[in-house]
């Protein structure tokens, strides 16, 4: 088990460091070019290419080896129409637990720090808010926590070691904020959770949803301090009991998905 994790581990942190590289050389090549100054939508255009890059490779992989399967997740299929229902209300409700997350995450921060972008072009727009989410829940989920699947040891390790690589990625190290790092991992933690339970579809939906109500931070503090006019500490402790009670439901699916399907698995893992 302990190779297992170490082996499975290694392998994550790959992932991550590619990312990272692939980004890195991007934007030597891209700033090689004549006339290219950094500007906010070179910046993006780096982001898109590197995004595309990055897809590119982790569907090749997907189809060429055995390490995890993505093309199929993708894959539309006829469904009934109480399935349709069943997906509509999972999208309605995976919206609905994300924008209270990212309210108690803004009540309880300097949006200052939070911002993406103040001007929502076409650009930042796909980059950001499309590209970006789905880039990195292939990532972080589908590949890195997919691959603790085994049992709840490992997939509680999974877990963990996601959301800390997830928000290690987007700490800025300049600007030492412990406050966004712990949100950052938190939110990983919550994106994990919803794609243990509903899949790779609805953690892409719910990242999203976060990185557009990014773009509209402000006016959502203003928006909910307007709403309590009681004060601050009543608008958090509503925000905090509606994702408590959210959040307990949602576990409670989580462990009774799993803890049936372990038992069909055996004691050690195969790798």
């Amino acid at each position: 088990m302990i190779g297992f994790l170490i082996r499975k581990t290694l392998i994550s942190v790959l992932f991550v460091l590619m990312i990272i590289l692939i980004d890195f050389i991007t934007s030597i090549v891209y700033f090689k070019l004549p006339k290219t100054e950094f500007t906010r939508a070179n910046f993006l255009s780096i982001e898109l290419i590197s995004n595309i890059i990055i897809i590119a490779i982790i569907f090749y992989i997907s189809i060429k080896t055995k390490l995890f399967t993505i093309h199929n997740d993708f894959e539309i299929t006829k469904l009934k129409r109480k399935y349709i229902v069943k997906r509509i209300l999972t999208f309605i409700k995976v919206i609905a637990f994300t924008a209270i997350i990212f309210g108690i995450v803004i009540h309880y921060s300097d949006v200052e720090k939070f911002s993406i972008e103040k001007n929502l072009t076409l650009l930042s727009f796909f980059v950001t808010i499309i590209l970006t989410p789905i880039t990195e829940e292939l990532i972080f989920r589908k590949i890195i926590l997919g691959m603790f699947k085994f049992n709840l040891k490992t997939i509680f390790y999974g877990i963990f070691l996601n959301s800390l690589l997830f928000s290690l990625l987007h700490y800025d190290f300049l600007n030492l904020d412990e406050y966004k790092i712990l949100s950052v991992f938190i939110l990983g933690i919550f994106l994990s959770i919803i794609f243990l339970n509903y899949g790779i579809l609805y953690a892409i939906i719910s990242h999203v949803t976060w990185n557009f109500l990014s773009f509209y931070e402000h006016q959502i503090s203003h928006y909910l301090n307007s709403i309590f006019q009681d004060g601050s500490i009543f608008v958090g402790m509503i925000l905090i009991l509606l994702m408590f009670v959210a959040f307990i439901n949602e576990f409670k699916l989580f462990l009774k998905k799993y803890q049936n399907s372990t038992l069909q698995m055996s004691t050690t893992p195969t790798e």
